[in-house]
């Protein structure tokens, strides 16, 4: 596969912060952030560069199951799901593709300004 004329690359990295769980009610979420992959590693470690742009779900098992096989298919089958889900906003153009261009515009601009 290749890029369309005049079409540039922009790496990107997702975080999901599984140390700072987000509580709504009894359930809880890991926050997922994004930033540039341009950025030098100096500033891709300031707050700053980065934006939150999801919530995945903390999955919870009992403490013997917590690291079994099918504990750990079930993990993999959600944050699969919900990464394949949240990254159709970059790989299908169109409509909704709009808000990760913004998204990405506003990550230039903060760390064009520093």
């Amino acid at each position: 596969m290749s890029l369309p004329n005049g079409a540039n690359l922009l790496p990107v990295i997702f975080f999901a912060d599984q140390k700072q769980a987000v509580s709504f009610g009894t359930l809880k979420f890991h926050p997922v952030s994004i930033t540039l992959g341009i950025l030098p590693m100096s500033e891709r470690l300031k707050a700053k560069n980065w934006e939150l742009v999801a919530y995945f779900p903390v999955l919870e098992f009992p403490e013997a199951d917590t690291n079994t096989p099918r504990a750990r298919e079930i993990r993999q089958g959600v944050y699969s799901k919900a990464y394949e889900i949240l990254l159709k906003y970059i790989k299908e153009p169109g409509e909704r593709q709009e808000p990760v261009n913004v998204l990405l515009r506003v990550l230039l601009v903060k760390w064009n300004k520093t």
